[in-house]
């Protein structure tokens, strides 16, 4: 028999136990449990999303922040140094909000 199979059987009877010996008590448990479990997901979705926006904006970073380190020369050049950085500085601000 798989094992995953079981898994539904062996809750069955391992609840069938607790409220053997605990009663009513037992499902009180039960409903903290159950909340946890909703209170977890509903947070690791929220932080999920936090992370992809977060993601976004340090990519944008990144991008500007390498095409400075691949070009310096042509920085140099036109004098875009400056502007460059405040670019970068920009960026950073908004990935740190």
């Amino acid at each position: 028999m798989n094992q995953m199979a079981r898994v539904p059987f062996l809750f069955l009877i391992a609840f069938g136990a607790f409220f053997y010996y605990y009663k009513w008590t037992f499902l009180s448990g039960l409903v903290v449990v159950l909340l946890a479990i909703i209170c977890q997901t509903l947070t690791g979705i929220w932080l999920s999303k936090i992370q992809k926006k977060l993601m976004e904006t340090k990519d944008a970073r990144m991008k500007v922040t390498t095409e400075a380190l691949n070009q310096p020369k042509m920085l140099k050049l036109y004098s875009w140094q400056n502007n460059f950085v405040r670019r970068i500085i920009r960026k950073r601000a908004a990935e740190m909000i």
